[in-house]
């Protein structure tokens, strides 16, 4: 399946324009997925990348997670920062190194990696908690919702003015969005590209289909529960950047079997963590 402007599919098709993947980060998010690895095993694994086990220390002895001592090797930094912090920091570390979104100036950072990672964690919990009714794992569907708005990371590298005037336009606009803005602007938007970016990199299918159709509330093709899983927690993540109160709105919970208290309560989680999620994403992307 292509991108639906031709000029972005040429681009994601091969030209030198196309970031290349970290080696190893394949393997990564195999790891990472993988709901019975523990800590000791994910720090082996992770220590395999060095750059990002320097930065998972360094955050382990941030004001942000408050070490009682100092945190000297990976093992202690896992068990500071948790297991699941760890798994979604190393994702972004690793996926965002290939791109230098600076050029557009009005892409923030600090936003993008806040959403993503709170899009991640919200996807995760529900998947928690439909439990065995659904095919999607939690690990999978806490990957899914990290990577779910990459196409947006690299068309703020490779396209940075019209998306960074589609970005101004989403801001301008409150009854807009930034998939219709950047249609106007680039011809095409971040769930596409990210769809043709997943193919291009040979992701698994579940999560290149959840980056491609998790704003499609008609998609029920292959892993379409994942998909809906990510686009259910992307709208609270979105309600929640809008100061509001909790909504089950999207159509796709109700084949899902949720119950409204279900959602309710996976969105007071992420509005719990809403602020030390901003933080974090601050210390670790605020220079990117």
């Amino acid at each position: 399946m292509e991108c639906n402007n031709a000029t972005l599919n040429q681009r994601l098709s091969g030209n030198t324009r196309l970031p290349v993947l970290p080696p190893g980060v394949s393997y990564l998010l195999k790891v990472v997925m993988d709901d019975e690895i523990g800590f000791h095993e994910l720090a082996h694994e992770i220590e395999r990348f060095p750059t990002i086990t320097a930065r998972l220390i360094s955050l382990a002895n941030s004001a942000w997670a408050s070490p009682r001592s100092p945190v000297t090797n990976l093992n202690q930094a896992c068990v500071q920062l948790g297991l699941q912090v760890v798994r979604s920091l190393s994702i972004a570390l690793a996926i965002s190194s290939p791109f230098s979104p600076s050029r557009c100036p009005a892409f923030h950072a600090e936003r993008f990696w806040c959403t993503c990672m709170l899009v991640g964690e919200g996807a995760g919990r529900l998947s928690e908690q439909a439990g065995a009714r659904l095919e999607c794992d939690p690990q999978t569907a806490r990957t899914a919702g990290l990577l779910h708005s990459l196409g947006l990371l690299w068309l703020a590298d490779n396209i940075p003015e019209e998306t960074a005037q589609a970005l101004s336009l989403d801001e301008a606009d409150p009854t807009s969005s930034v998939r219709q803005a950047l249609r106007q602007t680039v011809g095409d938007d971040y769930c596409s590209v990210g769809g043709c970016l997943g193919q291009a990199w040979a992701l698994p299918d579940v999560l290149t289909n959840a980056m491609r159709y998790h704003c499609d509330k008609s998609y029920h093709g292959t892993s379409w529960q994942t998909a809906a899983l990510v686009g259910s927690a992307a709208n609270m993540v979105s309600r929640l950047y809008r100061g509001e109160d909790f909504q089950a709105e999207d159509p796709r919970v109700k084949k899902l079997e949720f119950d409204e208290s279900e959602l309710e309560s996976v969105f007071q989680k992420l509005a719990d963590q809403f602020e030390r999620t901003q933080e974090l994403a601050k210390e670790l992307f605020q220079n990117n």
